[in-house]
């Protein structure tokens, strides 16, 4: 299935939107049950946005033109870190942030953060582990944007 054709045009057009008003994005990735069909209905649009600080700086000023219930929104800025750019709706106001790899714990605690465990495998698409898919197998995420192929 290619990626392009899974979008609906508003998400599209957001996308379209996104990466002209952000000309640092290097590419933009639908994950979640959007590129996971299961037996539950999908419900948001789960977009990671591999990207710099200042788009996430950007995207956290911009939430009147980019802020959507539809889709939740993940910036990632040094190809590891990522983070929301609003605090989360109706879930406490905190950010969803995380890694992509894992690496050493600087929590209290210590150990290793195992991260989403990101493997690209091809330029179309990548392989990880998340939230609640943790416990079953890997995750599909397919690229919807790539700045390199546009």
């Amino acid at each position: 299935m290619e990626s392009s054709t899974i979008l609906t045009k508003a998400v599209s057009d957001y996308v379209q939107r996104l990466t002209c008003s952000y000309p640092a994005i290097d590419s933009i990735w639908l994950v979640g049950s959007r590129a996971n069909p299961s037996d539950r209905p999908p419900n948001d649009w789960d977009l990671i946005v591999f990207g710099t600080n200042e788009v996430l700086a950007g995207l956290s000023n911009d939430a009147d033109r980019f802020e959507t219930e539809d889709i939740d929104l993940l910036v990632v800025t040094d190809k590891d870190r990522f983070r929301s750019p609003w605090p989360r709706i109706g879930e406490g106001g905190g950010f969803k942030e995380g890694h992509l790899f894992p690496r050493e714990s600087d929590g209290p605690h210590g150990g290793t953060e195992l991260g989403w465990e990101w493997t690209q495998i091809s330029a179309e698409k990548a392989a990880y582990r998340a939230g609640m898919y943790r416990g079953g197998g890997p995750q599909i995420a397919l690229c919807v944007f790539d700045r390199g192929r546009t």
